[in-house]
């Protein structure tokens, strides 16, 4: 189990009118980007002009990197780096 209070991965989807659908923590960047890989790939899967690799999602989170966001109309998924101390009774 992820402590939400120690720095970690979130890997969440929400709705255009902000309805969260879903939050995975994850403590490795490796395993947060394939989980994130996989839904942002079938969320763009009918749009020819997405091309996202494993190398994009991981390398948005190195450095200073906080994730990335992929959307199609009405919904988006976003990976992101959180610190710790998050609020939000999904999330935690």
């Amino acid at each position: 189990m992820i402590d939400g209070k120690k720095p970690h991965i979130h890997v969440w989807t929400r709705t255009i009118d902000g309805t969260e659908m879903g939050n995975g923590l994850y403590d490795h960047d490796v395993e947060a980007s394939l989980a994130f890989l996989g839904v942002a790939r079938q969320l763009t899967k009918y749009n020819l002009s997405v091309d996202i690799t494993i190398e994009d999602v991981y390398n948005s989170l190195q450095n200073e990197g906080m994730g990335m966001y992929v959307g199609s109309p009405g919904l988006v998924a976003v990976i992101s780096r959180c610190s710790g101390e998050c609020i939000s009774p999904t999330w935690n």
